[in-house]
């Protein structure tokens, strides 16, 4: 190859680790992209009787993880949290997660709303208060490059939670532009989620970063260009 293009400065590691420092030069990072001014912000008010809007979008696949998201919402329904989650995608685990919630008596506060279009998902993000990727890695090593998704929160301006793994740091960067945790853990998920919801200040603080940093780095008209060249 005259030239190879990752996503990742994770990925970059991954193939210098299997074939060897000499490629390491011919690889360069070309960021997937979207168009972030086609995300609106909208300013998030919490009042003590407002539902705080949890969302989560990502094909229903193993490793996009929504399992842990939803034992997570059952540790925050037993902390008498004021919620509603919506996860948004379809996939050959809509049975088996749909279950997951009736045996958790979830209904009505855990909502599977199935594949959406690019505009329906834009004016779902416009009613979220907080975004939820629960992503982990397979036992065959399947696993996240980074979830556009996540941009698309960002970009509107939405406290962002994801696991630290694969190239999602780059993206949700810890203590800057949202919060990590480790996979597989909805405790961990449940204590970060109520840590945005008793802390909106630092928790829109953390989100206008990220709408700048998806604007510098992932912007799809500057990574299309960038791939062109």
């Amino acid at each position: 190859a005259a030239f190879v293009a990752s996503i990742s400065e994770f990925n970059r590691e991954y193939l210098v680790k299997f074939l060897g420092e000499d490629i390491r030069r011919k690889i360069h990072i070309v960021r997937c992209g979207i168009d972030p001014d086609y995300y609106k912000i909208q300013e998030k008010i919490l009042t003590d009787n407002k539902v705080f809007e949890i969302l989560s979008i990502g094909s229903l696949q193993p490793y996009k993880g929504q399992f842990f998201l939803i034992k997570a919402c059952a540790l925050l329904r037993d902390a008498n949290l004021n919620f509603r989650c919506r996860i948004v995608g379809g996939g050959h685990l809509q049975r088996m997660l749909s279950d997951l919630i009736q045996e958790n008596q979830l209904e009505g506060v855990v909502e599977l709303l199935g594949p959406r279009t690019q505009d329906e998902v834009s004016k779902i993000l416009e009613t979220a208060d907080c975004y939820v990727q629960p992503s982990v890695v397979t036992p065959a090593g399947k696993m996240e490059g980074i979830p556009v998704a996540i941009m698309e929160a960002m970009a509107s301006g939405i406290p962002v939670i994801a696991t630290s793994i694969s190239g999602i740091p780059e993206l949700v960067q810890d203590g800057k532009t949202g919060w990590l945790v480790p996979p597989e853990s909805s405790e961990a998920l449940a204590n970060a989620i109520r840590f945005v919801h008793e802390n909106m200040e630092e928790a829109r603080k953390r989100s206008l970063a990220g709408r700048v940093l998806v604007k510098k780095d992932f912007s799809l008209d500057d990574n299309v260009s960038k791939l062109v060249s």
